[in-house]
């Protein structure tokens, strides 16, 4: 793992992932060898994250939608059979995060907002502001305006300095599907998109 980040730093990037991939590989072996020891199996969905995030920046989206699945699937099994591991507090939504930007970039909205539903119900609470605010964006994307703007005025506490920008553009996006919601008449369509505004 450490020599992907140094392949990566020097814009290696297929030798950061294969490097990843046989990391990988070595987690997969030990952790078989040694069900019962938690860190080999955290490594390797670790791995599988740090993996599945860097092919998607790398348009490999089918096999980094393998492994954040197989991300998602092992943290999922380690929460459960290890709630109290301080290790796993801040991983379970982010393989989750990772699945719905890639299907934010597919245009698959309804598939991204899916995603975000899981990673919010697994998020902490240092990212749950930010996973309402990428829900909400999902939800506007695909008619699901009025839901989304009222997980933007129930946000969990005051977005991070850099998510302004995104609470602007998901309330912009609400604005816009009220506007061509054709199921309601031309008065409330621009009521709802002047609220939202």
């Amino acid at each position: 793992v450490t020599l992907a980040r140094w392949q990566e730093a020097v814009g290696r990037w297929d030798e950061a992932a294969g490097s990843l991939r046989a990391a990988a590989e070595r987690y997969e072996r030990l952790a078989g060898d040694y069900p019962g020891y938690f860190d080999y199996a955290f490594h390797l969905a670790s791995t599988l994250h740090n993996l599945g995030s860097r092919r998607a920046n790398s348009s490999a989206l089918d096999e980094a939608q393998r492994a954040l699945s197989r991300a998602d699937r092992l943290f999922q099994r380690l929460i459960a059979e290890h709630p109290d591991r301080p290790q796993l507090a801040r991983q379970p939504s982010l393989p989750l995060a990772s699945l719905a930007g890639i299907a934010t970039d597919l245009g698959e909205h309804p598939v991204a907002a899916s995603y975000w539903e899981d990673a919010l119900l697994a998020a902490g609470s240092e990212r749950r502001s930010a996973w309402q605010i990428e829900l909400a964006t999902s939800l506007a994307r695909c008619g699901g305006q009025t839901r989304a703007a009222e997980l933007l005025a129930q946000l969990s506490g005051p977005p991070a300095a850099e998510s302004y920008a995104k609470l602007a553009r998901a309330y912009a996006l609400c604005a816009a599907a009220a506007e061509r919601d054709g199921t309601l008449a031309a008065a409330a369509r621009q009521e709802l998109a002047q609220q939202f505004a």
